[in-house]
């Protein structure tokens, strides 16, 4: 995490929260709030997508609770993606002189440009984005900048109280605990359903180190099972239901909870 920054303790500047929504994680979002709302008046916040893939069903809780508003980004071949529709509001908005601050959260870095033009006009930019990206060009010119690692490990800490609960952030929107559970036993032809798609799950989702987020298994599951549901097969929720499959993945249950396959352990 770059620069030493304190938070104003009078006035804050209205800030713009520009997020690329198809390449920035979900699970990041609570504490880039939490960090932000110490240095700025969230006034303008936008999330960049095409909401029409089943990705993004995770972002729909998030959106509501941070009053994000989703901007509908269609997938066009040869085009850069959110990037062009990030840039273009924050050009237009540094129009407005009343901001004072931008937040530009991506995945892929592409915004360097963008950041190195709203700090000549004067604006203040903090920058969030994922590795590698997070070492690239877009990282120098940026006024603060956070990695998702250094976003994670803030998470992690003692200091962080996450808002809203933290195990908000990792169940999917369609893994709710106020479900009823089945109280059919599942069939074997379920269970092995589930088992080998939680298998292909983590293997599309998987780190360098081998682990997957369990927000992002859940969603592709989800995609590939649209009527897929842990109370279905008597389960409370995914996070139960990946821990007694013991016999082809491990969980880490330290938030934010991450599964790996049990083939690759040494």
């Amino acid at each position: 995490m770059d620069a030493n920054l304190t938070p104003e303790d009078q006035t804050l500047p209205k800030t713009a929260v520009l997020i690329d929504s198809t390449s920035f994680p979900v699970e990041a979002l609570d504490i880039l709030f939490s960090i932000l709302s110490q240095y700025g008046d969230l006034t303008v916040k936008r999330a960049f997508g095409n909401w029409a893939r089943p990705e993004l069903r995770p972002w729909a809780e998030r959106l509501a609770v941070y009053s994000i508003v989703p901007a509908q980004r269609f997938d066009y071949p040869q085009d850069c993606a959110p990037d062009v529709d990030i840039t273009i509001e924050a050009l237009d908005l540094l129009t407005d002189r009343q901001i004072k601050a931008f937040a530009l959260a991506t995945g892929n870095g592409a915004l360097g440009r963008l950041a190195t033009r709203l700090r000549e006009a004067g604006a203040t930019v903090f920058g969030f984005a994922q590795p590698p990206a997070s070492l690239g060009p877009f990282r120098a010119a940026c006024s603060y900048f956070w990695s998702t690692d250094d976003l994670f490990a803030l998470r992690e800490s003692d200091d962080f109280t996450p808002n809203p609960s933290e195990e908000d952030v990792i169940q999917p929107l369609w893994d709710s605990k106020t479900e009823v559970v089945s109280q059919q036993p599942p069939s074997e032809a379920d269970i092995s359903r589930f088992k080998e798609l939680l298998t292909q799950a983590v293997t599309e989702n998987e780190g360098e180190d081998g682990w997957a987020l369990l927000s992002s298994v859940g969603s592709s599951i989800k995609a590939l099972w649209p009527g897929f549901n842990p109370s279905d097969l008597g389960y409370k929720g995914l996070k139960n239901l990946v821990e007694d499959a013991r016999d082809i993945v491990r969980i880490n249950t330290v938030s934010p909870c991450r599964v790996r396959l049990l083939d690759d352990f040494s």
